[in-house]
């Protein structure tokens, strides 16, 4: 609908909550096509067979209050917030070898990880508008190229890497929780 309404410079009603949102919509469709896209490949191509199970996040817009002697006077766009809550999948090897599974759905997360800065790259950066999206995947890679230190927490280690790392007790108590139930965490220990 925005396409055909652009496309004949009909610009009646058009507002800008309803042109930023079907633009933000569209990127959050596009991060699920991707992802279901290289599903598709893996299956096609892999030891597994996964699928990606109900899911949701949300691309939005992150405003910036201006005050004047403590007034809201103006918002200003300072950014955009990518945030995919939950990306589930059902992921199976096809001869049920648990440790492939679990390799396999590591990378897959980290490939989810990784569309969470590229697909809004894709569509809100270019030459004449630059600008650095930043995910998990990518802040942990430029953490690492800066000589800082990632811990990768399990069970095994998590009593003495949580208190290595600067960040919030709610965090580390997040890890600590994730690391509970059998997850494993990376993390570096400099806020960034």
């Amino acid at each position: 609908m925005l396409g055909s309404v652009l496309e004949n410079q009909n610009f009646a009603g058009l507002t800008k909550d309803s042109l930023i949102g079907d633009m933000l919509y569209a990127a959050a469709l596009s991060y699920f096509s991707a992802n279901d896209v290289n599903l598709n490949l893996l299956n096609k191509t892999g030891p597994v067979t996964a699928y990606r199970l109900p899911s949701f996040g949300t691309f939005s817009t992150h405003l910036q209050p201006v005050y004047r002697f403590g007034i809201s006077q103006q918002v200003d766009m300072s950014g955009m917030l990518i945030d995919m809550d939950v990306v589930a999948q059902s992921l199976w090897a096809n001869d049920n070898n648990l440790d492939i599974s679990k390799a396999v759905g590591q990378q897959v997360g980290m490939m989810t990880s990784a569309l969470e800065h590229q697909i809004p790259e894709q569509f809100f950066t270019n030459e004449e508008n630059p600008g650095e999206v930043v995910s998990a995947v990518k802040a942990l890679a430029l953490a690492a190229q800066q000589g800082q230190k990632i811990y990768q927490i399990t069970q095994a280690n998590v009593s003495t890497a949580l208190p290595q790392l600067n960040i919030e007790q709610s965090v580390k108590d997040e890890i600590a929780a994730s690391v509970a139930v059998g997850k494993e965490v990376r993390a570096n220990a400099l806020k960034i």
